[in-house]
């Protein structure tokens, strides 16, 4: 089964089996990155309402708790570290805390 994901200003569309589904509606999704260790895991960013993740191939999502900017621009997840999750907006760094409880910011190229 193919699944297509794409982040719009008003949803996140998903593509699959010839049909459109929209999830995360009126959130402002701006960027979309997919865990390569589990694809069911999505992470959305937003224009003001931060960032999100799904666990269930965007069925249901969460605001990931730690991340002080409403604004998420540009969001990855690490092939390297799966602890790690690149959001940006000002050239911050996030990092997922144990059992994805949390996230904390870990670095700011603003501080340096």
């Amino acid at each position: 089964m193919i699944r297509l994901y794409t982040a719009a200003t008003s949803a996140v569309a998903i593509v699959e089996n010839g049909g459109v589904k929209l999830t995360l509606e009126e959130c402002g999704a701006q960027c979309l990155a997919v865990d390569h260790n589990d694809p069911e895991a999505l992470y959305v960013g937003t224009s003001d309402e931060g960032l999100f993740k799904s666990s269930d191939g965007g069925r249901s999502w969460d605001r990931l708790v730690g991340v002080a900017y409403p604004r998420v621009t540009t969001v990855a997840v690490s092939p390297v570290d799966i602890r790690s999750l690149l959001a940006m907006r000002l050239l911050v760094w996030w990092t997922k805390g144990p059992c994805d409880s949390s996230w904390s910011r870990t670095w700011s190229a603003w501080e340096r």
